[in-house]
């Protein structure tokens, strides 16, 4: 995740603890179900719609802060 525009090594895990919480899913999962998902492309909808909702948001915030 470090590599999306505007997602560095803290925005990484604040996306993965947000992602985690609002989804109802183990912080320690969510890291799991994403290495998952690049290996097998298969990624559960909440899960998939959560992380876009927080990258865009923490996009978003990166770009404010210049």
């Amino acid at each position: 995740m470090a590599t999306r525009p505007g997602t560095g090594e803290r925005a990484g895990w604040d996306v993965l603890r947000e992602l985690s919480q609002r989804a109802t899913t183990k912080l320690r999962q969510v890291p799991e179900q994403h290495t998952d998902w690049a290996h097998t492309g298969n990624l559960s909808e909440d899960i998939r719609s959560e992380l876009d909702r927080q990258l865009t948001h923490h996009a978003r915030e990166g770009q404010g802060s210049r």
